[in-house]
C-alpha cells in the first residue's frame, strides 16, 4: 500500500516539475523561479491541464506499484 502512494506521489511530482519546466521555459526564467512562486499555482495549472491520460497514468503508477510490492511480499 504505502509503494502505491510513494508511486502516485512520484508520477504527480513529475508532473509538477513538467509543468514548471514548460512555465519557466515560456517565461524565460529558471525552472527554481517557477517552483517559488508555490505549488497551489502550479497545482491549479496540474489542475487544468489535465484530462484522461493524466488519470491514466496516475492509476497504472498506482497499480504497478501494488502489483510489485504484493509479487515481492
Amino acid at each position: 500500500m504505502l509503494s502505491a502512494l510513494l508511486s502516485l506521489a512520484a508520477v504527480f511530482a513529475g508532473q509538477i516539475l513538467g509543468i514548471a519546466m514548460i512555465g519557466a521555459d515560456e517565461l524565460g526564467v529558471s525552472t527554481l523561479d517557477v517552483l517559488d512562486l508555490g505549488t497551489s499555482l502550479l497545482v491549479d495549472a496540474w489542475t487544468e491541464a489535465s484530462g484522461p491520460m493524466t488519470y491514466l497514468f496516475l492509476a497504472l503508477g498506482g497499480y504497478t506499484a501494488f502489483q510489485s510490492a504484493r509479487k515481492a511480499a
